[in-house]
């Protein structure tokens, strides 16, 4: 870079990092003016950022050097609820269950095109350099937790800042994690943990809220059996209707499939049935005129 490095103290312990402040011009120009205003008045060449937590900034740095973002390995062992699953939710969790994956939700025929429109959207946008960021199978005994918060943080620092490319980079990301991820009824908590992070930063009609709201409807009928998960509807009356209204669409939506398969299978029975009479007339058209010569 050819720009002086800057001095820039992250975070409340004031960090000391250096920068070149034109890479982050080059991702945003609204971060340069932001970087430019924090300048110490007292000492030439330095700048405060107290406002950003250390692992955000750096991965900010890494973005804006390379166009990537490293994320945490998914290893620590999930926390147990205290509590299980009964009832109903025990059939859906129980003995260790998950929950399957929207990649595996595509086969069941009456959800494949809500799964498709949700894939389309968030996930399919991202070009071949993103499949790096893509997490490992899912072992129900790892915590994916610190690995799908880390593209949240992403997302929320490319809205904060107007950083594009960032968040071109990382809602895919965060879209294609999801599309992988099986809840247990332990691991459900991370769901939890994006709902109440994306609803408390974030304003109405936000893409991250879209993004969530949907996986959630998605799901629905089985998420909204986990206590946790079912109290965040209480918790955020706005996450509520978001689903609520995707839950609708996806339902009417279902109904129609079913209802277009039963007219389609009522219409090949009517065909079997008027089979035999078609073919009876068919017969007595080719029988000879008992005026024919012979």
């Amino acid at each position: 870079m050819a720009s002086q490095p800057l001095k820039l103290l992250v975070g409340r312990d004031h960090k000391e990092y250096f920068i070149h402040k034109a890479a982050f011009a080059l991702i945003s120009p609204v971060l340069e003016c932001f970087i430019e205003g924090r300048k110490s008045a007292e000492c030439e060449g330095v700048a405060v950022w107290e406002s950003i937590e250390e692992s955000d900034f750096l991965g900010l740095c890494e973005f804006a050097y390379s166009g990537k973002y490293s994320v945490p390995e998914i290893e620590g062992e999930i926390r147990k609820l205290p509590l299980r699953p009964k009832g109903e939710a025990a059939k859906v969790y129980g003995d260790g269950r998950e929950l399957p994956a929207l990649h595996e939700m595509k086969k069941q025929e009456d959800a494949r095109d809500a799964v498709l429109e949700f894939l389309d959207k968030y996930e399919r946008c991202r070009g071949p350099e993103l499949r790096y960021c893509l997490p490992l199978p899912m072992s129900r005994n790892r915590d994916w937790t610190p690995y799908l918060l880390r593209h949240v943080h992403m997302c929320l620092l490319g809205f904060r800042y107007d950083v594009a490319g960032l968040l071109s980079f990382a809602i895919p990301s965060l879209a294609s994690a999801l599309a992988s991820y099986r809840e247990t009824w332990d691991s459900a908590r991370a769901i939890v943990e994006l709902i109440r992070l994306i609803y408390d930063k974030t304003k109405p009609g936000n893409d991250l809220r879209d993004l969530i709201s949907m996986y959630v409807a998605l799901k629905s009928e089985d998420l909204f059996l986990h206590d946790d998960v079912d109290a965040t509807r209480e918790e955020y009356p706005e996450f509520a209707s978001d689903v609520l209204a995707y839950t609708l669409k996806f339902s009417r939506a279902k109904s129609k499939y079913w209802n277009d398969q039963g007219a389609q299978r009522k219409r090949k029975g009517s065909d079997g049935e008027d089979r035999p009479e078609r073919d009876a007339v068919k017969r007595v058209r080719c029988l000879p005129s008992p005026d024919a010569t012979i």
